[in-house]
């Protein structure tokens, strides 16, 4: 009963291990906005995305929709493209309007300045490669720009947000 029960165990996993598909990921995503990340494959071409993170001392959130393509260098290797919004707080310091260091004239001791949070809002895109392992593995590596709208009163365009994508198949 034993090596039945282990065989069905070994059969299972192995078919599940060997798959190209996956349903669901959970991982972590390492470079300009590093935070974790849980993917949800819609079909076997199409996926949404969720991308919880930390920038510029602050808070984002991410939701993306992305399109996969495989590749014939390896039945393993993926190609995708997509896009979405963000939305979040952060600190800029080069919007500050006072000085870097104020100095009471009183007492001449150095203030601390509290910097002000901006709500930050806008679209993101990207770009990116994906490598499945035999193992619920992947590795990828993306380049996601974006253009956010902080605190309704200025812009910003980041073009190069090169990461690398641990995610485990769940």
């Amino acid at each position: 009963m034993k090596r039945i029960l282990l065989l069905t165990v070994l059969i299972m996993w192995g078919d599940y291990c060997f798959c190209q598909y996956y349903r669901n990921s959970a991982g972590l995503r390492l470079g300009g906005t590093t935070g974790i990340t849980y993917k949800n494959f819609l079909t076997e071409s199409m996926a949404y995305e969720i991308l919880v993170s930390g920038r510029n001392r602050g808070f984002q959130a991410t939701a993306l929709y992305e399109n996969y393509f495989p590749t014939k260098l390896s039945p393993n290797l993926f190609v995708y493209i997509g896009g979405g919004a963000h939305v979040g707080f952060e600190k800029y310091e080069r919007y500050r309007r006072v000085p870097i260091e104020p100095v009471n004239p009183n007492t001449g001791v150095i203030q601390n300045i509290k910097q002000p949070k901006y709500f930050s809002m806008g679209v993101d895109g990207i770009a990116g490669v994906e490598y499945r392992f035999t193992a619920p593995i992947t590795l990828g590596f993306n380049i996601k720009p974006r253009f956010s709208f902080i605190g309704m009163r200025f812009t910003n365009f980041e073009f190069w947000d090169a990461s690398l994508t641990f995610s485990l198949m769940i």
